[in-house]
């Protein structure tokens, strides 16, 4: 079963909220060279278009140049060069997995294109992040929260909301603890234990 994050990706069944956020992921901890190594971020706009509802489309940078996301049916990756406030993508690929709406096959493929199109960078605050594009136009990113240490309450198992069966109250509680393992309360028949693995992109 795959589980939504939200904020961090749309592509799963299962949506889930923060009850606590320890800051997001930010450039403090990345070499000084490179202010985006080890920054994850959600995509708010496109050329000023607002994201579908309930979609979402992720954007991380590694510390050996390389990128990924989900771009909200199909993962993908790439790599990246950074000099000052210039910012480059090449050698983006990406899954071949056809999205059930078009509208959101629409949006991946904007979205893809205007990566193509990226200039430069800024930063606003920690928790913003503007891709310039060489039309004049940008994505606008928010910043993604750090997993380890956090905690997530379910409310949304994705279902259209006549055959829904987990509610905000039904008491499903996800825990990621530092080490790499993960603590999942159903609500109703105990708890359970497992590991998880975070790679550029990709949650596992």
């Amino acid at each position: 079963m795959k589980l939504l994050l939200a904020p961090l990706t749309v592509l799963a069944a299962l949506v889930m909220v923060a009850l606590a956020l320890p800051g997001a992921v930010n450039a403090d901890d990345a070499p000084t060279n490179n202010p985006l190594a080890g920054t994850g971020w959600y995509l708010l706009e496109n050329k000023g278009a607002p994201m579908i509802e309930g979609t979402s489309i992720t954007l991380s940078f590694d510390k050996n140049g390389q990128v990924g996301g989900s771009g909200g049916c199909n993962s993908y990756g790439g790599s990246y060069t950074v000099d000052g406030n210039s910012l480059r993508f090449s050698d983006v690929f990406s899954t071949l997995m056809a999205c059930v709406d078009n509208m959101l096959n629409q949006q991946e493929a904007d979205y893809f294109a205007a990566l193509s199109q990226v200039t430069g960078y800024r930063r606003i605050g920690p928790e913003r992040l503007v891709l310039d594009l060489s039309d004049g136009s940008a994505l606008v990113f928010v910043a993604i929260p750090a997993l380890p240490g956090s905690a997530w309450v379910l409310i949304d198992d994705g279902l259209p909301s006549r055959e829904r069966l987990i509610t905000a109250d039904s008491g499903v509680t996800l825990t990621f603890d530092k080490d790499g393992g993960a603590d999942i309360d159903t609500g109703c028949n105990g708890s359970y234990y497992t590991t998880y693995r975070l790679e550029v992109g990709a949650l596992t």
